[in-house]
């Protein structure tokens, strides 16, 4: 076969062991198995009769030794690499070096590391591997003593660091190893698992500790305050880690003979525990737990010493080898090399980021720095924090983008948004929308009709044409008819997804495409007579200028209309998806109603399924999904604080919808769409504190009662009269549902079929 790989016929791979067996009698009495549950498993390798081997000691000697190797490979192994890395640039102007010359400090640790590591290996190989865990804490202590004794010399520090890549050339190599002198093969995998996992993310909290103290105290504290550990280290070494190389002779016997001598006797030992080691004519003294502490345990081996260090470098032509050395050397190389590239990016102008603050980069949690001075948050306490009356914060800079050239209700604060909010407060109103429940049902008929009649259809562009009905007879007094008009339809839906690419290319609305223009000029006449401009202002009774009301025109036009449609759109999708949710759903609707007549909002506000669907999908994918940003502001306390985290004035902070809503901490499952989860007594874990598809507060949405009627209303009257499905399920499923964000949220197109539910089913 290619790259050497030999075509194996036999029952036993070559290279290989059986690890279970799975017959009611075991192969042979010569092989070794476990006991309990384990009693299946032949032990692998299998132990002498010699109660010094370290695969009989008892359970709390291996505990002891693994314990022991698992603290000093951190302290000595992980600890040294990125312990400086977030105080890089402190560094380099105390000891007036370049950062190049700082970032060699860790190179040179490093390559000392790995020349070291193939000799010290060659070592343990023939003289033990206690001597070689000795020395490397001792080089470990002594290398960190060294760094702590300079203030300005760079040399010393550097020769520290070398000192200490000897230490951590021994942990890493042989740690590992001696989990095969002590643990049998199936007992290793948690316990490589643990000790490999812990290493890695090690490496983060390193730098996360190292830029607090390296900030608060200094850079050199870093070694100091390692240096105490360095000592518990070494004293560890010396006093509980005994030999784990054992001179003895092991009964390997083949499991391929085993097989073929058919014995089907076993016999069964407790491995780990010292009284069960089966009896034995060896007359070997067992050695005690002092004996074992010996510095030096004779030769082990007669193989040359050159010939063993050199022995790994032809290991390396084996192909798993190879793949080995290749995703573990990527994987720690890119932590470390990032480890080092952060600081010097974030650290100079115009970040100009302290120690502490580069610390931070390495790990995950509620608040993200997504730019320099700006941070995102998916913590549910952080909702009444930041979009409370009393939050001493202010609607971000990031608004004006939205401003098409005259203030909005959307861009401005304090004193002129409640001046402002009073324009459109009224129309969206309770009482307001029970009187226009009439005509919201009217325009869903007709969208029902229309699609209907299709046949086949964009659900997402038809859903959109009837928000954009509804919104503009409620608001401007007449309809802008996208309905029934495609040629209206394709022009408005057009002219405001140039308006949102606008955004996304320029990050601003000031220069509106000529279309959004034309559609809004060609209305004039028709928007003038509805409720918006008709709006007074509440303290003299005088109209608002014609700009002001343009500004809420657009705002509606655009915001209002496509979040409503997303929301639908994003709940249809998920329920033709999902078919059982369909069906419990369409089984509730048809089970309290006989005629679509009889549906009003009101009475679909008593169905509790509904609503759980609603607001799943509002949960799911809500249409604002990204960052709600606001900025800290300078009044009392003079500070923003979430769950004991201070923010200053100047930060922008704001609160991640999709990444709250997809927070497993609030949410189970929190992927998947499940209403049910909104049930009352449902088992499945939904923190309702962590739902805002509307933010929060008094800049909360002025159009959430309207949406929810529209939502409510359309969803029942769909699943009354029409039967729905995708028209490629299977490329549905394969895409799945995803937005884009930009502010609001950019879908996909949805191709349905559609068709009445019975012949006899009107409008």
């Amino acid at each position: 076969m290619a790259l050497g790989i030999i075509q194996v016929h036999e029952h036993y791979t070559p290279g290989t062991f059986l690890l279970f067996d799975e017959s009611s009698a075991h192969l042979s009495s010569q092989m070794k198995y476990g006991t309990g549950k384990h009693a299946n498993v032949v032990l692998v390798p299998q132990p002498s009769n010699s109660p010094n081997d370290p695969l009989n000691w008892p359970q709390w000697k291996k505990r002891l030794t693994y314990i022991v190797l698992f603290t000093n490979s951190i302290i000595f192994s992980s600890i040294p690499p990125p312990v400086i890395a977030p105080s890089m640039v402190l560094m380099s102007l105390a000891l007036k070096r370049p950062i190049k010359d700082i970032t060699m400090l860790t190179a040179y640790q490093l390559l000392t590391t790995a020349c070291y590591g193939p000799i010290g290996s060659a070592l343990a190989h023939k003289y033990g591997k206690r001597p070689q865990f000795i020395f490397a804490s001792v080089m470990g202590f002594v290398g960190t003593l060294v760094c702590c004794t300079t203030t300005d010399k760079y040399s010393v520090l550097l020769a520290g660091r070398i000192i200490q890549g000897f230490g951590s050339a021994v942990f890493e190599s042989l740690t590992v190893a001696v989990m095969g002198d002590i643990f049998y093969a199936h007992e290793r995998s948690l316990r490589t698992g643990l000790l490999v996992m812990t290493w890695t993310c090690i490496i983060s909290l390193v730098s996360i500790l190292g830029g607090v103290i390296a900030e608060g105290l200094g850079w050199r504290y870093v070694f100091i305050i390692h240096l105490p550990f360095t000592v518990v280290g070494l004293l560890s070494v010396i006093l509980f880690l005994p030999e784990t190389q054992w001179k003895g002779t092991r009964n390997d016997h083949s499991l391929e003979a085993a097989a073929q001598a058919g014995d089907k006797e076993m016999t069964k030992i407790d491995h780990g525990h010292e009284e069960n080691v089966p009896e034995s004519s060896s007359t070997e003294p067992k050695e005690t737990f002092i004996q074992g502490l010996a510095i030096f345990s004779g030769i082990h081996t007669d193989v040359n010493l050159l010939r063993l260090i050199f022995a790994p470098f032809f290991v390396i032509i084996n192909p798993a080898v190879i793949w080995a050395i290749a995703i573990g050397g990527a994987c720690i190389g890119f932590y470390v090399a990032v480890s080092y590239i952060l600081a010097q990016i974030w650290t100079p102008p115009p970040y100009n980021l302290n120690a502490h603050q580069n610390g931070t980069f390495y790990v995950g949690g509620p608040f993200v720095r997504v730019g320099p001075n700006t941070v995102s948050t998916n913590s549910s306490s952080a909702i009444t924090a930041i979009y409370s009356a009393n939050a001493p914060v202010l609607k971000s800079p990031f608004y004006e983008a939205f401003a098409p050239g005259m203030p909005s209700s959307f861009t401005t604060n304090d004193k002129i948004y409640k001046q402002k909010k009073q324009i459109l407060s009224a129309a969206f109103a309770p009482r307001k929308l029970e009187i226009m429940e009439p005509l919201i049902r009217l325009h869903i008929d007709t969208f029902c009709e229309k699609i209907a009649a299709a046949g086949s259809v964009d659900i997402a562009v038809m859903l959109g044409a009837l928000s954009i009905d509804v919104l503009s007879d409620l608001c401007f007094g007449k309809c802008f008819d996208t309905l029934k008009n495609e040629s209206e339809r394709d022009r408005i839906l057009e002219a405001m997804e140039h308006s949102v690419q606008l955004v996304i290319r320029e990050g601003t609305m000031h220069n509106w495409p000529r279309a959004i223009w034309k559609v809004l000029h060609s209305k004039e006449s028709m928007i003038k007579r509805g409720y918006v401009f008709q709006a007074r202002r509440p303290d003299n009774g005088k109209p608002y200028e014609m700009q002001e009301l343009m500004g809420e025109a657009i705002l509606l036009l655009v915001a209002g209309s496509d979040t409503t449609s997303t929301a639908l759109t994003v709940i249809i999708w998920h329920l033709l998806a999902n078919p059982k949710t369909m069906q419990t759903l369409t089984a509730e609707i048809r089970d309290n109603f006989d005629s679509a007549e009889a549906i009003k909002y009101q009475a679909l506000q008593g169905l509790p399924y509904l609503h759980a669907v609603i607001e799943e999908g509002l949960r799911i994918c809500p249409p604002n999904p990204g960052l709600i940003p606001r900025v800290v502001v300078d009044r009392a306390p003079g500070h923003l604080d979430i769950d004991g985290c201070i923010f200053p004035p100047g930060t922008e902070i704001g609160v991640c919808n999709i990444s709250l809503h997809h927070n497993p901490m609030y949410f189970d499952d929190p992927d998947a769409f499940l209403p049910e989860r909104w049930l009352a007594n449902s088992s499945i874990k939904c923190n309702k504190a962590a739902f805002s598809p509307f933010s929060y507060g008094p800049r909360s949405c002025l159009g959430r009662n309207m949406a929810y009627m529209e939502m409510t209303l359309t969803l029942a009257l769909i699943v009354f009269r029409l039967k729905l499905n995708f028209v490629n399920h299977d490329n549905e499923m394969l895409a799945g549902f995803d937005v884009d964000d930009a502010f609001v949220a950019i879908k996909p197109s949805v191709p349905i079929n559609v068709a009445k539910v019975g012949s006899s089913e009107t409008f």
